[in-house]
């Protein structure tokens, strides 16, 4: 990867989401601000240990490097080469989130990736899991961006795994399409995708199914047969509207690589 240099965002890049903790708010009358302090109902045990499982879930979440790349999903690999010299602390970190980019800034999601040598100058990304950086970064003290994240968890609703059933069909013709048409920028790179990907999740899965479709029609490396859908499908605020950006990128893909209605 070319500027592999620049890929490691200043944690000025990266802040903080609004807070989505729940606050107990305690209500008095006839009261001036100075007496309802005093008078404010305590805090009752539900309270203190919800607030003590926050405190504790945030002291469990990993703090790891951040690269700001191209955005990536479960399940693709990236293979490069780079001489920076940040990628050895990287490797004995063993995993890192890898964050896209819009307007110049990183998505608040990403994935978290193992990072591989394989050999001088050779090395391999493998997104795992969708995951959400909590921010702000920070830099250690090697100069590595890095940050608190979390696992993203998707909840799905009976509807989501109906659209998921969905899938199939649409995928093996875009399989078939993409070969047939010679869309293909090697021999067998639709095979090297879906085995990359591994096998397709079931429709009772629909969250990961919907991140594999769209890392199938916007695989690594570069097809070039569909939009760019990867941060949407990242960025998307539930399953239903992941699937959605899925099959709509899929549909319009179907499209472009049968002729019937080209992207470019």
């Amino acid at each position: 990867i070319d500027g592999m240099r620049h890929a490691f965002v200043a944690s000025s890049g990266i802040t903080s989401r609004p807070s989505r903790r729940h606050t107990c708010h305690t209500h008095a009358t006839g009261m001036s601000r100075e007496d309802s302090s005093a008078d404010a109902p305590m805090p009752s045990d539900e309270d203190l240990a919800r607030l003590q499982q926050r405190i504790d879930e945030a002291r469990r979440r990993p703090e790891l490097p951040i690269v700001v790349l191209d955005a990536m999903l479960p399940g693709q690999r990236l293979k490069f080469n780079s001489e920076e010299p940040q990628l050895e602390r990287l490797a004995d970190a063993g995993e890192v989130v890898i964050l896209g980019a819009w307007q110049s800034r990183p998505l608040q999601r990403g994935v978290l990736a193992d990072i591989s040598k394989l050999g001088a100058g050779n090395w391999e990304f493998h997104a795992k899991k969708h995951i959400e950086v909590l921010g702000p970064a920070r830099e250690d003290a090697d100069g590595v961006t890095i940050a608190k994240v979390e696992m993203i968890e998707d909840d799905f609703l009976e509807a989501d795994i109906q659209t998921a059933a969905t899938f199939r069909p649409l995928v093996e013709e875009w399989c078939r399409l993409v070969r047939e048409r010679g869309f293909e920028r090697f021999t067998g790179q639709v095979d090297k995708i879906l085995k990359d990907l591994g096998p397709m999740p079931p429709p009772e899965e629909p969250g990961r199914l919907s991140m594999w479709v769209a890392a199938l029609v916007n695989p690594l490396p570069a097809l070039g047969v569909a939009y760019e859908i990867r941060p949407a499908a990242l960025l998307a605020g539930s399953v239903a509207e992941r699937l959605q950006v899925a099959n709509k990128g899929l549909r319009q893909s179907i499209g472009h690589v049968s002729g019937e209605s080209p992207l470019f």
